[in-house]
């Protein structure tokens, strides 16, 4: 019976998971990193819910081409000026972006995975 628990909770909380938009920061962790991203950063995963490869950029520094395709991203920026990070679906910042991650967001899930990143003040 605790097993059928156990897997009803985590389905359940897969479920909601794959369900959210952007997530605050402050909810989602208390350490000084995010999933290994450090504050005040910009960074991207290869895999969704925060797996797989990271790789970081600037605030602020324009239009980058990702080392992978990137399938999860967060913005440890928290106060100040907003910084915003921008992920589009194709190399040097080609294609419509309908996602972007605004301070202390994140997106566990990118339905399309982004290839280049664009990152402003």
């Amino acid at each position: 019976m605790r097993r059928l628990l156990a897997r009803v909770s985590l389905v359940t909380a897969v479920a909601a998971a794959s369900t959210m938009g952007p997530v605050s920061l402050a909810s989602a962790s208390t350490g000084a990193t995010f999933h290994g991203c450090p504050e005040r950063s910009l960074c991207g995963w290869s895999e969704p819910y925060f797996q797989g490869e990271m790789t970081t950029w600037e605030a602020g520094r324009g239009c980058f081409n990702t080392p992978f395709p990137i399938r999860s991203a967060a913005n440890t920026w928290k106060g100040g000026i907003d910084v915003v990070l921008y992920l589009l679906p194709g190399k040097d910042c080609e294609g419509e972006y309908d996602t972007s991650v605004t301070r202390s967001e994140s997106r566990p899930f990118l339905p399309i995975a982004a290839l280049s990143v664009d990152s402003v003040w």
